[in-house]
């Protein structure tokens, strides 16, 4: 009974989270239900193309590759800027 109820509770909150954006921006805000960020190998915002961008965070390096998180000037989403690691070969 009690975890029908939690489970009727839970599914209310979803349908007002998805009908209102206060609520939405509310919950994104407190890092709730975020969508995964986009990759890409360019320096270049991916949503408007554009170059205006700014670094956002420190870089990080995962498996070989170097990423960075990057924001849009313009559109303002943040993306990461994924390039892999460059390896100078020994004499």
């Amino acid at each position: 009974m009690l975890c029908r109820s939690a489970a009727e509770t839970r599914a209310q909150i979803a349908a007002q989270v998805r009908l209102s954006p206060f609520r939405r921006s509310a919950r994104l805000a407190r890092g709730g239900s975020r969508e995964p960020i986009t990759e890409t190998p360019r320096r270049q915002c991916p949503f408007c193309n554009g170059d205006a961008v700014k670094e956002a965070a420190p870089q990080s390096m995962v498996n070989g590759t170097i990423k960075s998180l990057y924001r849009c000037r313009v559109c303002d989403v943040p993306f990461l800027w994924v390039r892999s690691l460059v390896q100078t070969p020994r004499p």
